[in-house]
């Protein structure tokens, strides 16, 4: 009865509108079919839809109801943004969907500027050892060349933890990402530490058995010393560098390291000279700035991981050892270990192979790897660009994804190797001035430089390529192919275009051929040569898409 009272009423109501207006809208019935032209976001659920016949709705509860329904997306990471933390804007970017050239340049710019400062870092010692004499450019470079083999030993860890955790996040497996980046802290902490301690008590050693002069071992000793010591809190920055790179952050990292390569530039000139009470500590200065600026660094980047502003959120309460995690990050990053700590020691036999041609051509080395390395900053950005969007695609389950970036990669790379690398084989002289006013060492490093620069193509094609297989968890092709490439081509022709191997005997008997005879400049055509045929074999395996197939988590 109320009912049908009711159903009158509102009848007698539609009637009288109309008879006023009879362009007035109606409101919607429970079976009218203006329930038909809502916004698609209306829900059409079977209850939803009970609820709509059951009470009608009026035209602006319509258009506020979708607003209402979505439910709040729970952040990606575990407690971003808690205990005081800010979520940064670009921290929830997905690199497993949209342009792909937009992806490798949002993750690839701010590793080369990070590159760059690092590079600079380095070249800036080499500056001020420029104002002592030429013992200290070399002392510089031979020192950083044992701290980097000893440091890559251990980056191959950063290796493993870039495949792992870019897998994890391409799974939008957040927990498990936080958990591998928490061991991958606790494994590399114990790992440098068993190196750096016999390092920094061992350094004269180290020195003497290149060879080196005694006034080079007593000008360099305390600067190896210093960078040793540096070498942990530096690793603490690597670290947490990479975890929050293969999350997808690369902006954090770069703040970090500007805080650090701006603090040690400014702190150098002021050991190496002295100022006020300070005393002069000449290029030992240099090592002391290095380790005092990596720990505002370090602070940067642990605040990002424990306050949870970046995507990933660790906890202390997490740090227990969990050793299947750590075994499944040694597998992986061992035989980057090996690959990078077998390029370290070729470059500090090549030290050896250098030194019988005098202190020049050794400054000559030190000087242009330095350069080189400057040179092939967008190479390294790029290619840890590329790895950490083939691991997150892969994890994503979108393989061809995955190689369509190391394509797009590898036309970036030709286009910025044809550029810089024509530069400076130009005008080498234009970059080395700025960090040697020496003439006869200008007149040698130019010829370095310029040798340097023709297998920049096929050196930034290798690191590449190095990175995808790397990071996808394939370790172990690119550690073979280094240790073929280096020990069968790299260095018995670096001897034998040098003409150091001349004297060589087998059983006795001495080689029928002898080598053209090209002095300091034949060790430099040597690992060009070797860049090239590491490309000529990196190549097919990546066609063959085996390195995608790898299955890591």
């Amino acid at each position: 009865m109320f009912r049908r009272n009711s159903a009158a009423r509102a009848a007698a109501s539609k009637a009288a509108a109309e008879a006023k207006n009879p362009a007035v809208l109606e409101a919607p019935q429970s079976e009218s079919p203006a329930a038909d032209s809502l916004p698609s976001s209306t829900p059409t659920d079977p209850q939803s839809a009970a609820v709509a016949t059951a009470e009608p709705t009026t035209a602006s509860e319509a258009a506020e109801k979708p607003a209402e329904e979505p439910e709040p997306q729970p952040a990606p990471v575990r407690g971003g943004g808690g205990r005081g933390g800010r979520r940064s804007a670009y921290a929830d970017k997905d690199l497993t969907e949209g342009s792909i050239p937009k992806n490798l340049w949002f993750m690839a710019w701010p590793q080369a500027v990070n590159g760059a400062l690092r590079t600079a870092d380095q070249l800036v010692d080499l500056f001020w050892a420029g104002f002592i004499d030429l013992r200290a450019v070399a002392g510089i470079g031979i020192s950083q060349n044992w701290a980097s083999m000893f440091n890559t030993g251990r980056t191959g860890m950063d290796t493993a933890q870039r495949a792992l955790i870019s897998r994890a996040m391409g799974a939008k497996n957040v927990e498990l990402a936080n958990h591998l980046a928490m061991q991958s802290i606790i494994l590399n902490s114990v790992m440098s530490l068993s190196w750096i301690i016999p390092g920094f008590i061992f350094a004269e050693p180290l020195l003497r058995v290149l060879g080196v002069s005694d006034g080079l071992v007593d000008q360099t000793l305390w600067y190896m010393r210093f960078r040793f010591l540096g070498s942990f809190p530096f690793m603490l920055v690597l670290v947490t560098s990479s975890a929050l790179t293969a999350a997808g952050d690369p902006l954090t990292p770069l703040r970090a390291q500007t805080v650090q390569r701006i603090l040690n530039i400014s702190l150098m000139p002021i050991f190496v000279f002295g100022v006020w009470i300070l005393p002069e500590m000449g290029i030992a200065g240099t090592g002391f700035a290095f380790l005092c600026a990596q720990i505002p660094a370090t602070l940067i980047n642990f605040r990002a991981l424990f306050k949870g502003t970046s995507r990933l959120h660790l906890h202390f309460s997490d740090a227990k050892i969990d050793l299947k995690a750590m075994w499944r990050q040694l597998k992986i990053g061992l035989p980057a270990s090996v690959t990078g700590m077998e390029r370290s020691l070729a470059q500090i036999l090549v030290v050896g192979l250098v030194a019988p041609f005098g202190d020049v051509a050794l400054a000559a080395y030190s000087l242009t790897q330095r350069m080189n390395q400057l040179i092939n900053l967008g190479h390294a950005g790029l290619g840890s660009a590329t790895g950490v969007l083939v691991g997150q695609n892969l994890g994503a389950g979108k393989p061809e994804r995955a190689k369509e970036t190391v394509q797009w990669a590898m036309l970036l790379t030709i286009a910025t190797s044809l550029v810089i690398g024509g530069a400076m084989f130009i005008y080498p002289k234009a970059f080395l001035i700025i960090f040697t006013r020496d003439q006869e060492l200008l007149e040698v490093a130019s010829g370095w430089t310029r040798i340097m620069a023709v297998g920049f193509l096929a050196a930034g094609l290798g690191t590449v390529f190095v990175q995808a297989i790397n990071t996808a968890g394939d370790t172990i092709i690119p550690m073979i192919v280094t240790l073929a490439t280096i020990w069968l081509v790299q260095q018995p022709m670096a001897a034998f275009l040098s003409g150091q191997a001349d004297d060589w005997a087998l059983l006795g008997l001495g080689l029928p051929f002898g080598g053209p005879d090209l002095g300091s400049y034949g060790v430099a055509w040597a690992m060009v040569i070797a860049q090239a045929v590491r490309l000529f074999i990196y190549y097919p395996y990546y066609l063959t898409g085996r390195w995608m197939r790898k299955q890591i988590l």
